[in-house]
């Protein structure tokens, strides 16, 4: 998961980013092992721990792109901008050089928190379609483990 979000990628025009494809893939591909193992130890272990990345690490991730929401109004950009240029002037007269990475489009920022709010939308559509095509493969294994009965797996912790 942190590698998926280590090489993500937005393509000009896209309105979601490569992390979340690329994060659900590896969830699913982990518990489609898992549920090919016919061990419910193991399934449980990986539902489980699946969970918890998403709640903890990737939550966290989106979480903090949203926190750094969206650029504000012209005037608080351009006064920001002039607080950034007098800033950077002067580091760079201390310095004796010129380094502009502390200066960011808003055009850049506002598409990054579009996407970003868009990824989140994805997520949440993703986990409905994992959480459903858990259950009914769930349910074909526990049926034929338990001879019908089945017991309850916590899927009801993806919603």
């Amino acid at each position: 998961v942190n590698k998926a979000v280590a090489m993500d990628t937005c393509e000009k025009g896209q309105l979601t980013s490569s992390m979340v494809d690329d994060v659900f893939y590896i969830v699913k591909k982990c518990i489609g092992r898992a549920l090919s193992s016919s061990s419910i130890d193991c399934l449980c272990a990986m539902i489980n721990h699946s969970i918890t990345e998403l709640e903890s690490e990737f939550r966290e991730i989106l979480g903090h792109k949203l926190r750094v929401g969206f650029p504000a109004t012209p005037f608080q950009d351009f006064q920001r901008g002039v607080t950034s240029a007098v800033s950077l002037m002067q580091s760079s007269l201390q310095q004796g050089k010129f380094d502009p990475k502390g200066i960011e489009s808003t055009d850049e920022a506002k598409q990054s928190f579009l996407v970003t709010l868009n990824n989140v939308e994805a997520c949440s559509e993703n986990i409905m379609t994992l959480k459903k095509t858990l259950e009914s493969d769930c349910s074909e294994l526990l049926s034929q483990s338990f001879g019908g009965e089945q017991p309850q797996l916590g899927l009801g912790l993806f919603t």
